[in-house]
């Protein structure tokens, strides 16, 4: 079973990124994936300062073999470091309907 982390817009509305964020955890368990979801595993995610929520979020990432990216991720700072560092890992990226990962970003992945 692959282990998926979701990479997505988590700045502003809280409420609203935990929302997208468990719609998009619904949807893949629903189809069989394992699901590593930040906003449910970091208690206090959205009142924390930038460097530890980063931190969390990229050791939650380490812990998986496959990404998911949501539509709006390129709206979050974070979201862009762990795109970019799952290409430098080499890790399977998949993206949500919509989602547009911008050329530059994939000359950083070796397989694609």
């Amino acid at each position: 079973m692959k282990k998926v982390y979701l990479i997505g817009n988590a700045k502003g509305n809280a409420a609203y990124a935990i929302q997208q964020f468990q719609q998009a955890q619904t949807e893949l368990e629903s189809s069989g994936y394992d699901v590593v979801n930040f906003t449910n595993t970091m208690a206090g995610w959205h009142e924390v300062d930038r460097k530890s929520l980063l931190k969390h979020r990229l050791n939650a990432m380490l812990k998986c073999n496959t990404v998911f990216v949501l539509p709006d991720w390129q709206n979050d700072d974070l979201a862009l470091i762990e795109l970019a560092s799952s290409y430098l890992i080499e890790m399977d990226v998949i993206r949500a309907n919509n989602a547009i990962i911008p050329h530059t970003l994939n000359v950083y992945h070796s397989k694609g």
